[in-house]
């Protein structure tokens, strides 16, 4: 098989790295399809990067796992099989898709166990950083947020940041604007049609949610009903609970949440996903975007997380200058 780079007395083959490639690059066309944009050849030669330094790390960390003899039990890694295993409908489809993909569940067990392994040495490298980085203050939390606010208010990030660090100010930025927004907290059930659904598909779907909202009306719990009946699979197992502002969930579902008074239950709603029935629990009215307790702890975290991930950065460099890393044949 080619090899594409040796990593010490190791190496990876290229076939690794098509394996690791298709799902990313899949996931980078699906993306630019939403988005209705043209592939660019420059984003697609940097996936291909991050996905080839990715293996490199992941290489040099279970090698630093053997030094370190950390290892995953039987019982670990029997856990991790049937966890796949467990995303087929049956132990046919199981087998058909390992056939597929040219894997015996052998190898199947060693992919596993290095992904294991992998984690726990992410888990002790973080948890040494936990112990020794510095931890942020109240003064931390107030000069970071006094650069949100900036952007807030139409500032761009400052320039010293990486590009990375930028992009996470710009989240927290809309995000901290959104938490103070006015907000809705609903419930809502969910029937859930395809893409391309029939009109006879359509119908049977709002006579389902008919037939539910009728149940409720006469006294059913709507959590209960959510969790039963909803397709919504981020918020069924809550009682199809979800808090949002505007500008973040479909227009159809954002207009009738807010037309809604707290306690009110609304007609049946129809956006792109299916039909939705939403009952109002609680409205908050927009705020002033300050500093707080809430912001200051979140914050805190934030910033920690931040040097901690700033501290593995430092130990994979670390990694990289001990390590004998050849690249045999480049990738284009």
């Amino acid at each position: 098989e080619k090899v594409l780079v040796r990593v010490n007395s190791e190496v990876i083959l290229k076939s690794k790295f098509d394996d690791k490639l298709e799902p990313a690059l899949a996931k980078y066309r699906e993306l630019k399809k939403m988005a209705k944009e043209p592939e660019n050849p420059d984003e697609i030669r940097r996936l291909k990067q991050e996905v080839l330094d990715q293996l490199i790390n992941e290489r040099l960390l279970l090698q630093e796992a053997k030094v370190r003899s950390l290892k995953v039990s039987r019982r670990e890694l029997e856990k991790g099989l049937e966890t796949i295993r467990n995303r087929f409908p049956s132990d046919e489809a199981f087998r058909a898709q390992l056939k597929k993909e040219k894997m015996t569940e052998k190898q199947l067990e060693e992919k596993i166990e290095g992904e294991l392994i992998v984690m726990r040495m992410i888990s002790e490298i973080n948890a040494e950083a936990r112990k020794h980085i510095t931890p942020p203050t109240e003064e931390d939390a107030r000069r970071e947020y006094a650069v949100i606010r900036k952007i807030i208010d139409g500032e761009e990030p400052p320039g010293d940041r990486s590009a990375e660090e930028q992009n996470m100010l710009r989240l927290l930025a809309r995000q901290l604007k959104q938490h103070f927004d006015e907000q809705v907290r609903v419930r809502h059930i969910l029937i859930a049609v395809p893409e391309n659904a029939t009109e006879s598909q359509k119908s049977d779907a709002r006579k389902k949610l008919e037939g539910i909202r009728k149940q409720i009306a006469a006294g059913e719990d709507f959590s209960e009903m959510a969790r039963l009946w909803s397709d919504d699979p981020s918020s069924k197992e809550k009682g199809g609970e979800l808090q949002f502002s505007r500008g973040v969930v479909v227009p159809e579902f954002e207009k009738a949440a807010f037309a809604l008074k707290e306690g009110e239950m609304s007609g049946i709603v129809q956006t792109s996903f299916g039909f939705h029935l939403i009952k109002c629990i609680e409205r908050r009215a927009k705020r002033e975007v300050r500093f707080n307790d809430e912001v200051r702890d979140a914050l805190i975290n934030y910033l920690t997380e931040r040097r901690i991930a700033e501290s593995y950065e430092q130990f994979l460099d670390g990694l990289k200058k001990k390590a004998a890393i050849k690249v045999v044949t480049p990738i284009h």
